[in-house]
Parts: C-alpha cells; structure tokens; sequence
C-alpha cells in the first residue's frame, strides 16, 4: 500500500497536481505506468507513435500526463510516492545569444557560439537529478569530468537514464525535421494538414508547403499558430495524430515509449 499523504509540496504545486487529478478523474492512480509531458500536443501524437511502433498504451496501463506546463516536480514526487514506474518528456527548446539576450523559437545552428537548450537547464534543477548526474559521471567518465565538459548529445543521453527524455527544438518542429521536406510522404502528410484545417486561402497553403521545403520549420509552426490560419498547435496535433507514421517520430520519443513500456513490462513479468 503505498500513499501520498507525506509528500512534501508547495501550495502552488499541490494545487496543480489537485486539478489534474480532479480533471482527469483520478486515472492516474490506476496507471501501472506515467509518461509526464508538456502540453495537449504531446497527449495527442505519443499514444498513435506507440501504435506505429506496435504498443498500446491503454492496455499496457500506460497513461499520458498532460501538465500544462513545465511544472513536472509534483508530478515525479506523486508517481514516485505510489511507487509507479514514470518517464518525463520535454521541448529542447533551443535558444542562442543575440544581442547579450537569449532568443528563441530559431532552429539550431553550427553558426551560433553561445546558445542552449532550456529543457536541459530546467531538467537539471528537478530534485535528485544533479546527484543522479555527478553519481554517472563517476562512474562512467574519467575523473573531474563535469557535466558541461560533455557535448549536447552526450548530455541528453545522460539524462534518458534518469529517465527524462529531451528533444530540440519544440515538439512540433522535431516532428518536422523528421518528415525532412514537403516532397516526402511524412512531408506531405503535414502539408495535407495544414491545408485541411487553415482558414487561409491557396497563397497561404503554398508558403507553408515552401517553408517546409527549404527547412524553415520554426516557420511552419508559425503559421500554424498564425491568428490567420485559425488551426493553433492542439487542433493540429489531434488531425495529425490520426495519420502518423513511425518515419516521423523524433528519436527521444521513440526511446521513451521504448522505456517505459520496457518498465512496465518488467513489473508485470
């Protein structure tokens, strides 16, 4: 029997984990397994990715935790106090330096010098995570080395074994980057999307369709929260999720479904 009764939240936290409970009706008690994510987007195109890859979240007991937010400590303290096997997946959310200021929403560049991921920053601070960290450096690293001695790569992977799974960029556009283009078959899925749902006419279509050919995915995701093509990102993840294909998973979602299934499993057997 395990409760929740000690855990050890602020005011703030506890009121963002009760309204989720209440909203959802509690399902997460009766999870045998918790993906945590951002946003509605994630909720809708992570159990049709599963699909793809042959897994089926429902009758693994598997439930997505949509937050809202960032906010993901109340969430980790909850699955971690009822003693549920969880996974936590974040933006990137890349940004560099213009001007002395952070700038984000561009995609990453070899160009830029400094420049960062935010779901790296914000991942670090989450309770134990630091420790975690230290703990594999020296185990696995040779004496001294710290986390920012590590390349991007190696930092994302690092944190995949304490179980959070980083993209890029936002969601949306690490799906994008996946189709690669507007002449691909995942590419012109998106395309067929967009033009199913905008409110604009045909000049708008074929500048999506351009942007998604020369590589300007932070631009595609504009135009889907343009006030001009009235869609927004949850209305467009919902269309899409009944047409995706395993070609446009981002790799950090494919390790994550893999993950947490491999959890779940691995109590149930």
């Amino acid at each position: 029997v395990k409760t929740t009764a000690r855990l050890r939240l602020s005011d703030s936290d506890l009121s963002d984990l009760e309204r989720y409970i209440d909203v959802k009706r509690g399902e997460i008690y009766l999870a045998k397994g918790i993906i945590i994510v951002e946003g509605v987007a994630e909720e809708y195109l992570i159990p049709n990715f599963a699909k793809v890859m042959g897994y089926e979240l429902d009758r693994l007991g598997i439930v997505v935790c949509n937050v809202n937010s960032t906010n993901f400590e109340p969430y980790r303290q909850f699955a971690e106090a009822l003693g549920l096997p969880y996974i936590i997946v974040t933006d990137g959310d890349y940004y560099h330096q213009v001007d002395g200021k952070n700038k984000f929403g561009d995609l990453s560049s070899e160009d830029d010098v400094a420049y960062g991921y935010a779901g790296i920053d914000r991942s670090i601070k989450l309770s134990g995570i630091s420790d975690r960290i230290e703990a594999y450096l020296a185990s696995e690293y040779e004496e001294g080395t710290t986390f920012d001695d590590l390349e991007i790569e190696d930092q994302i992977e690092l944190f995949q074994f304490s179980g959070i799974f980083i993209g890029r960029h936002t969601f949306e556009v690490d799906i994008f980057c996946k189709c690669e283009n507007a002449t691909t078959t995942e590419g012109q899925i998106i395309c067929r999307v967009f033009d199913e749902l905008t409110a604009g006419g045909e000049r708008q279509k074929r500048n999506f369709k351009d942007k998604m050919s020369n590589g300007e995915y932070n631009k595609c995701l504009a135009q889907i929260e343009s006030s001009h093509s009235q869609i927004g990102k949850g209305r467009f993840s919902q269309r899409l999720s009944s047409c995706v294909t395993r070609p446009m998973m981002p790799d950090y979602i494919e390790a994550a479904i893999i993950r947490i299934t491999e959890l779940v499993r691995s109590r149930t057997n």
